[in-house]
């Protein structure tokens, strides 16, 4: 199905409702799209963050935090993003040669090693979860689209459908007053079928009601052919349109 171009003008109120509807989707869908996309690695941000919890963990009470988190700072964060980028690669089970050298750095290397598993599988969980949200979102945001464009592509078939027949709306309107009912409205409507359709809006007067079936034969003594309630529609007609 193409995509609609341009705008166009429909004068019918209901059909106006329906183009404007499709565009809220439409809108929806665009904003959905504009959201935060997928993800491959972690930000800046976030690394400082995982480096905080672990240190945050290991180092609060060791003799060397001064000296880690201060002048070799640098050297410490190295470490964990070492640690990081080998977990992403190899998963938790890490190269001798990395065990290794962490521990000739660091006097608390299992619990900074386990800390910083730990904290990167957290960490890669939610970027995962978040991932499968970005994706279903993507797939909510082009059912949205197809959705819009089947109703404008509806909306203009059935505005190609709708004609004006004043004379006709008169001659209902004054019919069913007669009868204690109350036209708000009547759209006619011509189906691509050839099959010719009366949509009206109606209610009786306070304390009245009357059936959809004697409505139709009302209809029909009007326009001088059988018509006959729609599918769906409400048996009996009250005070409420």
């Amino acid at each position: 199905m193409e995509e609609i171009k341009g705008k166009e003008i429909f004068m019918n109120p209901y059909v106006v409702q329906m183009d404007k509807f499709a565009d809220s989707l439409k809108h929806l869908s665009r904003t959905f799209l504009k959201l935060e996309g997928y993800k491959g690695t972690f930000t800046k941000e976030e690394l400082e963050d995982m480096f905080e919890k672990v240190t945050d963990k290991v180092c609060k009470n060791c003799e060397n935090k001064e000296s880690c988190l201060g002048e070799n700072r640098v050297r410490t964060y190295q470490a964990m993003h070492e640690i990081l980028c080998a977990a992403a690669e190899y998963g938790a089970e890490l190269n001798v040669e990395l065990k290794r050298k962490l521990k000739k750095q660091c006097i608390l290397a299992p619990r900074f090693l386990r800390e910083t598993l730990e904290v990167f599988e957290n960490a890669k969980e939610i970027l995962l979860w978040n991932n499968r949200m970005v994706q279903n979102r993507e797939g909510y945001a082009g059912q949205l689209t197809s959705f819009a464009r089947l109703i404008q592509y509806t909306t203009r078939e059935l505005d190609a459908g709708i004609f004006a027949d004043d004379h006709m709306e008169k001659r209902l309107k004054t019919r069913l007053k007669k009868a204690g009912v109350r036209m708000l409205s009547a759209v006619f409507y011509m189906t691509p079928k050839g099959k010719y359709e009366i949509h009206l809006t109606v209610k009786t007067n306070k304390g009245q009601i009357i059936s959809a079936r004697e409505l139709a034969k009302l209809v029909s003594g009007c326009v001088g052919k059988e018509m006959s309630p729609g599918r769906g529609e409400r048996p009996v007609i009250g005070e409420e349109y």
